[in-house]
Formats: structure tokens, sequence, C-alpha cells
């Protein structure tokens, strides 16, 4: 605040800080990791797994968890999709129907 506006009694507005809260991630790029070389290549032999996008390391335990979650959070999805596909489908009928 500069001199002038302390003279003049005049105050500078605060910035209101926004807190944003980041998304959750849902951890559907995982990258494997494997102990032997030898297994490299393998998806049943990986010793864990690492999200790519937040860096969070998992089980082969863990991930086929987040695998079922991620498969049942895509089937709701769809069907929100066909839900909303029958909704449109009806008002365009009913629109037909007015016309």
């Amino acid at each position: 605040m500069g001199i002038l506006q302390k003279l003049l009694g005049r105050e500078k507005e605060e910035e209101q800080v926004v807190e944003e809260t980041p998304a959750e991630c849902t951890h559907s790029s995982l990258v494997p990791r494997w102990d032997d070389p030898a297994d490299i290549g393998k998806e049943d032999k990986a010793s864990g797994w690492t999200c790519s996008s937040c860096n969070q390391a998992f089980t082969p335990a863990e991930r086929e968890e987040l695998r079922a979650a991620d498969a049942e959070r895509v089937r709701h999805r769809q069907q929100e999709i066909e839900e909303l596909k029958r909704q449109k489908e009806e008002l365009e009928a009913q629109e037909r129907e007015q016309k």
C-alpha cells in the first residue's frame, strides 16, 4: 500500500484466495513395474503398478480393484448416455407430434 493511500485512508482490497480442490485421480493409466528383467512385458509377472497421472504406487491386487472400479464407472457412464439418448428421442418425437 502506498503512502498516499495510507494518508487518504484508502485500503487496498484484500484478494480472496480461491482454493482449488484437485480432481480425484481415477488411476486409469497404470504403468507396470517388474523386479526381474526376464519378466518384462508379462503383466501377470508385474511386481507393482504406478499411476502415470499422480505417480501413486499400487500392488497387483490393488490394480485389480482399480480395474474393476474403472469398469464399473464406464458401465455407469454408458447407462447415463443411453438414458440421455432415449430422452432426446422422446423429445424429438414429441416435437414432431406437435407440428
